[in-house]
């Protein structure tokens, strides 16, 4: 039985209005909407904040985190970090990062894929293939704005971990190329993140197999236990991280890529002392530093809960905030 030729029309009709809509969209998108464009950065961001965020509320969230945009920027900081998730909607990553741009802010993408398979091993070979593919076009969405990217967040514990130290060389190796095929102008960051005796191993297995020729940056997390910050454990990570540099003949320049301490762990006080201590240390060393976070008040419960942000929940501002914006001054 045929059908009938109404309905056969109907069908035909909708598929031309739908193609004919997202034709509309992909000019739009693609040749239409006005740009955001950062020029080529000269050096590295100073001082940045990572941006750690919840949209259970999207335009309110909206709202506020163009406010805090300007209030980052208006204080002196010239870097925001963004994470991007494998296998999940980046779509709130990239408006965060195009409206970080608007406001001549550069912001730091970290490519992270932790969540999207067992920890205890790499990529397989049709992982790695969609990762690749990911990857590139996350780059090239973002190559105006985006001259930074920090593969996986912190390799080399058991918490993020990728793989072994091997099979992490083998992740840099097949993503360097493709963000620079995308960006010839990115800088691709390879992050330990610890200071400690397993990172340092991770790092210089890493480095022994020839990793240093798949990273631009070398960044580095100097935690300690509890606290998080120590001085004394911070500035013997600086050292330490140092060494290894000049060690390679000063191939990459340094990056603290991540530091911070929850009010779960010290007073208010205490945490702007910290963060004070970090940030002068950082500038005496001429060593960029992004403080992980802004604002408990965009943070999911899990991290809330700990009190790590410049920002409290009610939005008023901690010791912290004025600590750390007076040495930005």
């Amino acid at each position: 039985m045929k059908p009938p030729k109404f309905t056969t029309r109907f069908v035909l009709f909708s598929l031309v209005i739908a193609v004919f809509v997202v034709s509309l969209i992909w000019l739009y998108e693609e040749k239409l909407r006005p740009r955001v464009k950062l020029d080529t950065p000269t050096e590295l961001p100073e001082f940045g904040v990572s941006y750690i965020y919840s949209t259970t509320n999207y335009s309110q969230f909206l709202d506020d985190a163009k406010k805090d945009l300007k209030e980052i920027k208006d204080y002196g900081f010239s870097g925001i970090k963004i994470t991007f998730h494998f296998k999940q909607n980046d779509a709130t990553s990239a408006i965060l990062a195009e409206e970080a741009a608007k406001v001549g802010i550069y912001p730091i993408g970290q490519l992270v894929g932790h969540n999207s398979k067992p920890l205890d091993r790499s990529f397989n070979s049709d992982e790695m293939t969609f990762w690749l593919g990911y990857t590139r076009n996350t780059v090239k969405e973002n190559k105006d704005i985006i001259y930074f990217w920090e593969v996986w967040n912190e390799p080399d514990i058991a918490k993020f971990r990728y793989g072994t130290p091997q099979e992490y060389f083998e992740l840099l190796k097949q993503t360097y190329p493709v963000i620079k095929e995308e960006n010839p102008n990115a800088k691709v960051i390879f992050a330990i993140g610890c200071v400690d005796k397993n990172g340092i191993n991770f790092l210089n297995k890493v480095l022994e197999l020839g990793g240093g020729d798949y990273f631009d940056i070398l960044g580095f997390h100097p935690y300690a236990g509890n606290p998080y910050i120590r001085e004394d454990v911070f500035k013997s990570s600086i050292k330490e991280i140092k060494e290894i540099q000049k060690n390679n003949n000063n191939k990459w320049p340094l990056w603290i890529t991540e530091i911070g301490v929850p009010t779960s762990e010290v007073s208010e006080q205490e945490q702007a002392n910290l963060g004070s201590m970090v940030f002068q240390k950082a500038s005496e060393e001429n060593m960029p530093v992004i403080w992980f976070y802004y604002s408990d008040k965009q943070a999911p419960g899990n991290i809330l809960e700990s009190g790590w942000g410049l920002i409290r929940e009610d939005g008023t501002k901690r010791p912290l905030f004025e600590a750390l914006t007076e040495i930005i001054k």
